[in-house]
Formats: C-alpha cells, sequence, structure tokens
C-alpha cells in the first residue's frame, strides 16, 4: 500500500492538483484506505480541493473500515451533520460500539445515563436560577453529572496547550498576560458523542440552536493561574458572541471564583454546576455589565468547560471555492 499522503504532495508538485486528485480517488475507488483518508483529509479542511464536509464524511466512513485514526472524525461527523449532511445518530452510535476501545465503552455507558431522544437531542427541560437583582446570568445546578464532568475533563487533559486571547485590532489569536491558563477546543470533526450530546444540552438550556455554538473548550487553571477582568463579546465581528456557558468540571482548589464586579456579583459552582450570562445585546452591543474575571486560584487546579454562542450559525464553509 503506497503512503498516500507523502505521494500525493510529490504528484501535486510533478503533475499538479488535478492529477493528484484523480489518482487519489482511483486508489480510493480500488480499496486503498489510505488514499480515502487522504481525500478525507483534502475535503475536510479545503486544502487544495474545495471543502464539501458530506464527501468528507464518506471518505472517512471508507477510510475508517481499516484505519483506526479515521474513526473518530468519521463518528463525529456522523452524529453532528456538520456542513448540512443530515445526521446519522444511530450509525455514529453503532460505529461506536464497534470500537473495542475503553474509551468507547466509557461514552456508551454516560451516554446510555443521558436523557435523550433517537437524534440525541436532550428530553429535560431546563430551569435556572436568576440571581436575585442580578441581570444577564442564569445558574443551572447539576447540569451534568459527577460522571460526565470527569470524562469531559479526562479527554481534555493530553490535548491541553498554552491559552490564547483574540487580539482586537488584528483578530488574531496571541498570548497575553490577561489570560493565564491552558486550554482545548473539541472542533465539530473531534467532538465525541457524548460531547455532541453536551453541546445540543447547551443549546437546549439557552434556547439556541447546537450551529450556533462555538467549539466547546476545556480550561485548566493551576495554582496562580488567572483570567483579568475581560469581556467575551468580539470588535468588530458581524457574527457577535451574544452569551458563555461555563460549566465547573471539578472542586478541588481554592480561588478561582467568576466574578462581575460591575453586577458586584461572583459564583463558584459545585461539580457539574453552569452559568449562564450575556456578553451583549440583541444588536451585538458589548454589555459593559457583564465584563468578569476568573479569579486567581490560590492552590490546586480548577477545571471548567466554555461554549461562546454567537447570534447567528457559525460559518464552517471553508476557504474560498476551488475548481473540483
Amino acid at each position: 500500500m503506497h503512503d498516500w499522503r507523502t505521494e500525493a504532495d510529490l504528484l501535486v508538485e510533478r503533475r499538479g492538483v488535478e492529477a493528484a486528485y484523480k489518482t487519489l480517488l482511483m486508489d480510493t475507488e480500488a480499496g486503498n484506505p489510505t488514499a480515502a483518508l487522504c481525500l478525507a483529509q483534502w475535503r475536510l479542511t479545503g486544502y487544495l480541493i474545495r471543502r464539501d464536509l458530506a464527501e468528507a464524511r464518506r471518505f472517512y466512513g471508507l477510510a475508517a473500515k481499516s484505519l483506526e485514526e479515521a474513526r473518530q472524525p468519521y463518528v463525529a461527523l456522523l452524529a453532528n451533520g456538520a456542513g448540512g449532511c443530515d445526521r446519522a445518530w444511530h450509525q455514529a452510535l453503532n460505529e461506536l460500539q464497534n470500537e473495542k476501545i475503553d474509551e468507547a465503552s466509557v461514552q456508551i455507558a454516560l451516554l446510555n445515563r443521558m436523557n435523550i431522544d433517537g437524534a440525541g437531542n436532550p428530553t429535560d427541560t431546563f430551569a435556572p436560577e436568576i440571581p436575585q437583582s442580578v441581570p444577564h446570568i442564569s445558574v443551572f445546578r447539576s447540569f451534568l453529572t459527577a460522571a460526565e464532568s470527569k470524562y469531559l475533563g479526562s479527554v481534555a487533559r493530553p490535548r491541553l496547550q498554552r491559552a490564547t486571547v483574540v487580539h482586537p485590532t488584528t483578530g488574531q489569536l496571541i498570548h497575553d498576560p490577561i489570560r493565564k491558563s491552558s486550554f482545548t477546543a473539541f472542533s465539530f470533526v473531534e467532538e465525541t458523542p457524548v460531547i455532541h450530546a453536551i453541546n445540543r444540552r447547551i443549546g437546549a438550556a439557552t434556547g439556541t440552536q447546537y450551529e450556533q455554538g462555538e467549539p466547546l473548550q476545556v480550561l485548566s487553571y493551576g495554582e496562580g493561574d488567572e483570567y483579568k477582568l475581560h469581556s467575551d463579546a468580539m470588535a468588530n465581528v458581524a457574527n457577535q458572541r451574544l452569551s458563555t456557558f461555563l460549566i465547573y468540571l471539578n472542586e478541588e482548589y481554592s480561588g478561582g471564583a467568576t466574578e462581575f464586579p460591575n453586577l458586584g456579583f461572583q459564583f463558584k459552582g459545585g461539580i457539574g454546576d453552569a452559568i449562564w450570562f450575556k456578553n451583549a445585546d440583541k444588536s451585538g452591543h458589548p454589555l459593559s455589565a457583564t465584563n468578569h474575571l476568573g479569579g486567581k486560584v490560590t492552590s490546586g487546579e480548577k477545571v471548567i468547560a466554555s461554549k461562546w454562542i454567537r447570534a447567528k450559525q457559525l460559518d464552517i464553509s471553508g476557504p474560498p471555492s476551488r475548481p473540483f
């Protein structure tokens, strides 16, 4: 079997993109899973050829018959239907059940205990607490179970990296002392069925659509880490971050409360508790009232999940259209 990820690059250099694409396609049709994986990644990223998530899912499915590295993105795309594809929740669960790894077994056990329907949507209703005389903020007690909270922390930990912020002028992600922590994010092609079900639960609790949410993040604050006073709203964007949903995943730390100085309010949740707050009004204008900070952790490690929710559906169409 050829290593098509290397050979395809050579073909592109020697004969051009179209010749490389046709060669990969012929080898995929002949049953080469590595060629299928290469095409899946090209279709997913829009690298050299047009982004097409339906085709990416099809190619991942062909590759997943033989290659373990193709299985997780294939299951994710089945579960969430990204890019306008039909969601195939039952097929995603069947694929998950066929995986002979401990992590798949953990997911199946968690999903079996969730109150979800046949499409992975929550069947619970959510009644938030509204802090007395505090506008723009809601609290959801026990939003996640202890087992769900532990799962998010465990799958995030190997992926953690130094946190970034968005530069207010350039829009680039940069390192800044205002945010001292580690984080990871689960994109639509990386979210497991459990993470996808949690994302749909967040949508149900906030009255928003799954497609409005940015990728779920998990953040780790060690001793001395903090996120200084800031707003989650963005400058000069057409699709504003209207709100933020934070879930506390552990309790083994001191300090680290989420504080809203302009409202005279702070919150430090127990395991699985969540807080939801508005960042901007319906017109997209930032609300200075909900400028907030993550207090300094004085001992232990604080772990939270964070979801930014936009005004409209996120655009995941990828780079500008290419010829094929």
